[in-house]
């Protein structure tokens, strides 16, 4: 259902704004962001933007789905051409917004906009922090269509109310 409500809110925001996913960990292996080409993406199971990376990912979970495990995972959802505005001053930001609705996915343990796990480490610097993109960790390579599919929605949502607030 999220995927099928995602297509359907990706209409909304209309053309330039694009949203993507991609798979970029597995366990600890991570892809090669230099090799990075979203173009990938589609052409391989795990959604990963870097072709080198994929058998060494089908290894990995071979190997753990033998061994009756499981491993989990960090996908990484952008939206570009997101126009300026969207935002709440205070409650209904779009990334309280986009946090709530990532965290309804099951698998979903956390949710980083921007540096924010890495930036929680730094003290008292001034450190300027761009948000681009989120790290959603969860379990499953699924959960890639349905990270863009709750972006689609909430960003349309967003849109949706900043036309009726400013006609």
């Amino acid at each position: 259902m999220r995927v099928a409500a995602g297509g359907v809110a990706h209409k909304v925001p209309g053309e330039g704004v694009s949203i993507r996913g991609a798979l970029v960990r597995i366990g600890g292996k991570t892809e090669d962001r230099v090799l990075r080409d979203w173009d990938a993406v589609g052409d391989n199971p795990f959604f990963c933007p870097d072709a080198a990376a994929v058998a060494e990912w089908a290894d990995c979970l071979d190997s753990v789905r033998k061994a009756g495990s499981s491993v989990g995972a960090v996908i990484e959802i952008v939206a570009e051409g997101v126009p300026a505005g969207l935002d709440e001053p205070a409650h209904g930001t779009l990334d309280g917004d986009l946090a709530a609705a990532l965290m309804s996915i099951n698998a979903v343990k956390g949710v980083e906009m921007g540096d924010a796990f890495a930036a929680a480490a730094k003290r008292g610097e001034a450190v300027g922090i761009v948000t681009t993109g989120r790290h959603d960790p969860c379990v499953g390579i699924r959960a890639v269509p349905a990270g863009e599919a709750m972006m689609a929605p909430v960003l349309a949502g967003h849109l949706l109310r900043h036309h009726a607030r400013t006609g």
